[in-house]
């Protein structure tokens, strides 16, 4: 029904802003694959960490749980192989657009040191 349907944005209640993507290390599987897919759109800035997911692209669906029926080995090996960026060098996350790495002061504080360079960010914006 939807296939060869066309959307139009939303007039009400649109958001014209600058939408900021938070990743790190544990920012894997689907979580990489959106960043990946977003990072070059305009008005979208990555900031954080390289994430653990893959830039080129993951395997991490359908992964079936299959037992040898002689042996009984379990094992779980994924079915299929989901490729973003053919061009992206195998073995590296996501690269941010905008470096956020933890300190020693940031950890002892408890502070979310990636949200608080989302906020610098924010503000520098806002004075320009």
């Amino acid at each position: 029904m939807y296939d060869n349907k066309a959307f139009k944005p939303k007039s009400g209640n649109h958001f014209e802003g600058t939408t900021y993507i938070l990743t790190g290390g544990n920012t894997f599987s689907a979580a990489s694959l959106f960043a990946k897919s977003l990072i070059d759109q305009e008005d979208v800035i990555v900031v954080g960490e390289e994430t653990g997911g893959g830039a080129y692209g993951n395997s991490a669906w359908l992964i079936p749980d299959v037992t040898l029926p002689n042996t009984g080995v379990r094992y779980r090996l994924p079915l299929f192989r989901l490729v973003i960026d053919k061009e992206e060098k195998k073995g590296n996350g996501v690269q941010p657009e905008v470096l956020a790495l933890p300190t020693v002061e940031a950890i002892r504080r408890n502070e979310d040191y990636k949200i608080e360079k989302v906020k610098e960010l924010i503000r520098q914006k806002g004075s320009k």
